[in-house]
């Protein structure tokens, strides 16, 4: 039987590349932010919104759309990536026994998505359902809890994927098409808003 699991969804590094706010950019009329929400509620409702560097930003808009989430402020986001994973690992471990890590701006990840990966993670009893798009795996991915004391151990910017190539760990990839898309520039959300 599946249960529900913890959805993580990242949002706390600076968008350097953006030049602004990325998380909360109006993609199609809504947050970027919005659609990965969406994708979490579709699988459960234990999500956490991971903030960092535009933590205010967020939280005001959070509050405003009467977002689904709870909030977790990631005062590690300078060091990239694998520390924040390190970090809400650490801070959600003991009320979780898997967690599906999704990004904020992966803008077609869609609740069909995210369904069919948990579906993949429990169907074959493994320690990661990771996504596979374009000759590579990514995420979004559900971790069992034997992973958590490696996710633990990331630091900088290194992030849960080197899992995906370590020894030791059953993995499963699922075809996830829809992950390929990133957006890290605005220009790219233009684009992605005329496709």
């Amino acid at each position: 039987m599946m249960t529900k699991p913890t959805v993580v969804i990242l949002a706390a590094g600076k968008a350097s590349r953006f030049g602004s706010c990325k998380t909360l950019a109006v993609a199609n009329g809504e947050p970027l932010v919005a659609r990965a929400i969406k994708a979490a509620k579709a699988i459960s409702d234990d999500i956490y919104l991971v903030t960092g560097c535009w933590h205010n930003d967020i939280s005001k808009a959070a509050k405003q759309h009467a977002w689904p989430v709870q909030l977790l402020y990631a005062k590690e986001w300078e060091s990239g990536i694998g520390s924040v994973i390190a970090s809400v690992t650490e801070q959600l471990e003991q009320a979780c026994s898997e967690m599906m890590i999704l990004l904020a701006d992966q803008p077609d990840v869609s609740g069909a998505d995210t369904n069919a990966l948990l579906a993949a993670f429990y169907a074959e009893d493994v320690d990661i359902a990771c996504s596979q798009y374009a000759d590579t795996l990514g995420v979004p991915a559900v971790f069992n809890q034997t992973t958590f004391d490696r996710l633990k151990s990331l630091e900088g910017d290194k992030g849960a994927k080197v899992l995906f190539y370590e020894d030791g760990y059953t993995i499963t990839a699922v075809s996830l098409i829809h992950a390929s898309v990133d957006i890290d520039t605005p220009q790219a959300l233009t684009a992605w808003e005329t496709n």
